[in-house]
């Protein structure tokens, strides 16, 4: 099949993030553009997943991102799905931040978006937002051990290892974590990261005890 040079040309991820091709040197002389099409969260077989920060965004998995950036360097398109796009706020900021400015971004400075999101979203101090940082990664590793979706009966050992039990602890700790920043901020910048952070973290570690 030939396709017409003014037609954009997008490489979609496998339906989990994992990105499976990237235009060549070559594709990206085309006059309608070239590039990739990546889903942030997906809805559709075999299954759903829509639990917010269950993909790896931001630092963690921002840097397998970096193909993407280098694409946007050579002005390419990268194209995001969003099914729903209140709780993925924070994906999305990103997305267009290092679509905006990719030159800007690389694998040693990723980590500071992070922090200066959650400077600017909660109005918290520096010294905060590296405590949220760690909660944000924390939140994506925990629920890249398994995706909520995926959780069952036999997801973790209950005897032997106590793993199971490792599990609980680990979510309790980040959940003791959030809730220490949620009640120390004003009702001013209270809503954000309570949304943003705080909700995100409750109904997982509910789901994992059942």
């Amino acid at each position: 099949m030939t396709v017409p040079d003014y037609i954009t040309l997008l490489w979609s991820d496998d339906n989990w993030g994992n990105i499976r091709r990237l235009p060549l040197a070559s594709e990206r002389n085309k006059t309608g553009g070239v590039g990739v099409y990546y889903h942030v969260d997906y809805v559709g077989d075999p299954r759903d997943l829509q639990v917010d920060h269950f993909k790896p965004n931001f630092e963690g998995a921002c840097k397998s991102k970096c193909p993407l950036l280098s694409i946007a360097k050579q002005r390419a398109c990268g194209s995001s799905m969003l099914a729903i796009s209140s709780p993925t706020r924070a994906r999305l900021i990103s997305f267009i931040n290092f679509g905006w400015n990719a030159t800007h971004w690389n694998v040693d400075n990723l980590e500071s978006f992070v922090s200066s999101w959650a400077q600017r979203e909660s109005a918290v101090s520096p010294v905060v937002a590296e405590t949220i940082v760690d909660i944000v990664r924390n939140l994506t590793r925990y629920n890249s051990r398994r995706k909520p979706e995926l959780i069952d009966t036999t997801s973790t050992a209950r005897t032997n290892t106590r793993e199971a039990d490792n599990v609980l602890a680990d979510w309790a700790m980040l959940k003791n974590a959030s809730t220490e920043i949620d009640n120390s901020l004003s009702s001013d910048s209270k809503a954000a990261f309570s949304q943003l952070i705080q909700h995100p973290i409750g109904p997982v570690p509910t789901s994992r005890t059942l």
